[in-house]
């Protein structure tokens, strides 16, 4: 997915797609705040200014999937 540019800040629903992407490539267990920051070309605790950890980035995942 690759890092967004620095017109575009990352957004919250840019760290979901990027989870979703990773749980699409290698399941449940690349699900993880810092699996998802190496996809997205940042440091792990960048995520923390949109999500409040791992629990919070399954809970939006599985929202999303759910509304998809």
């Amino acid at each position: 997915m690759g890092r967004p540019v620095k017109e575009k800040s990352l957004t919250q629903q840019d760290v979901i797609n990027a989870a979703i992407a990773c749980l699409d490539q290698e399941g449940e267990a690349a699900l993880g705040v810092n699996r998802v920051a190496r996809e997205l070309g940042i440091k792990p605790p960048a995520i923390y200014k949109h999500l409040d950890g791992n629990l919070a980035l399954r809970r939006a995942v599985a929202l999303t999937i759910w509304q998809q």
